[in-house]
């Protein structure tokens, strides 16, 4: 989410302007008046769903981007035994039980984005893409979570497994194997990637309009 990263500083800048009086100058360092007159001054929505909903949630989703990466390198790592596969064992759950949370906060910003149940407008339709385009990326992390977590439990459950005279015939933990794992996580980064590319465009135009939204 490079692009989608930059996004972010833009929305970290305009957070302070997103409520203003109409016809002001957002950049102006007038004093407001300590009385708002009402009716005058309002908050775009596009503005708070991207403030309170779709910023946290692609912070959220960039997040596991990273764990993502991590988990690749560390499958990598893990053809090596002894204290180095504990530790590397230590991280990718760690970095689990953190995407499972990123996942959960970024759908809970999402479905808490207020969206007219008729779109309207072209800020009412741009929440609507965003949030769609959001819960789709959410989705395939949640593939790649899947995927590096199914791995995992089966390496504890082959450990568990060693400890029994009679357990079942598991697949060799070789360098080959967990290259093929890496590999596997690294073929279901692509289409994340590429949804994230299709946001980009329509995150930096929301953001755009609200830099001195009313």
């Amino acid at each position: 989410m490079k692009t989608i990263g930059a996004v972010i500083l833009v929305l970290a800048l305009i957070g302070p302007r997103q409520t203003c009086a109409e016809g002001a100058d957002p950049g102006s360092s007038a004093t407001p008046p300590a009385l708002p007159v009402i009716g005058t001054t309002k908050s775009r929505p596009l503005c708070t769903a991207l403030r309170d909903s779709v910023a946290p949630a692609v912070q959220a989703l960039m997040q596991n981007d990273a764990l993502i990466a991590s988990s690749k390198a560390g499958y990598r790592g893990m053809a090596l035994s002894g204290p180095r596969q504990d530790l590397d064992l230590v991280v990718m759950a760690n970095n689990v039980q953190a995407m499972v949370k990123n996942l959960s906060d970024a759908r809970g910003r999402l479905d808490g984005a207020v969206v007219p149940p008729t779109p309207r407008t072209q800020d009412d339709r741009d929440v609507v893409a965003a949030k769609a385009q959001l819960h789709e990326i959410a989705a395939k992390q949640t593939e790649e979570l899947d995927t590096i977590n199914g791995i995992l439990e089966t390496i504890r459950l082959q450990r568990m497994g060693a400890i029994f005279p009679h357990s079942p015939r598991w697949v060799p933990m070789t360098r080959a194997f967990f290259a093929d794992v890496a590999a596997a996580i690294g073929e279901q980064e692509r289409p994340i990637a590429k949804s994230e590319g299709r946001l980009s465009p329509l995150l930096i135009s929301i953001a755009s309009r609200c830099g001195g939204a009313k």
